[in-house]
């Protein structure tokens, strides 16, 4: 297990979801300077809410499905970025109070204090795998070969869910 350990002016835990995701910064004392729930979206909401911490800032997201956007959105805009191991996250502080807002908190006081075990991190940024297209050659990203197993294995789940989800998109919507 490695953990993320690099200091920085500013911490942010995000507990995201598909529409939306709740932020939490940190300064370096621990005060947290900003903690709100926004909407997912990358320029107008994200990029601006985060705008005054931008300097010495890092952001982590537990491995979830919805967290590729924003590791691509920090990579063009040279914000460093991880990936937070789900599993070892729930192993390290549990569920006892679990809501969005607790979350996201805990997010970034694990990652101020080098707490947070790091996911696998790709080469380069992931991209949109929402769509069939766009999942080609993921698998040969990643150098591990058990990794790549579970990933191929996911993609498979991925494709047979694919017209399901399709159908319901539309009575969601």
């Amino acid at each position: 297990m490695r953990f993320y350990t690099k200091q920085h002016k500013y911490y942010c835990g995000i507990d995201i979801h598909a529409r939306k995701m709740y932020l939490c910064i940190l300064d370096e004392t621990g005060e947290i300077r900003l903690h709100r729930n926004i909407i997912t979206d990358r320029e107008e909401v994200f990029l601006k809410t985060i705008h005054p911490f931008q300097e010495g800032f890092v952001v982590t997201v537990e491995c979830m499905f919805t967290w590729y956007w924003i590791a691509d959105l920090c990579n063009e805009h040279d914000i460093p970025f991880f990936l937070a191991h789900a599993l070892y996250m729930k192993a390290i502080y549990g569920r006892k109070a679990k809501n969005d807002k607790i979350d996201s908190r805990k997010i970034a006081v694990l990652l101020r204090g080098s707490m947070i075990a790091m996911a696998y991190n790709l080469p380069e940024p992931l991209g949109c795998i929402a769509k069939p297209r766009d999942r080609h050659g993921i698998v040969e990203l990643i150098k591990d070969t058990s990794v790549q197993k579970m990933i191929d294995t996911d993609l498979a789940i991925i494709q047979a869910y694919d017209p399901i989800v399709a159908k319901m998109k539309w009575d969601i919507i």
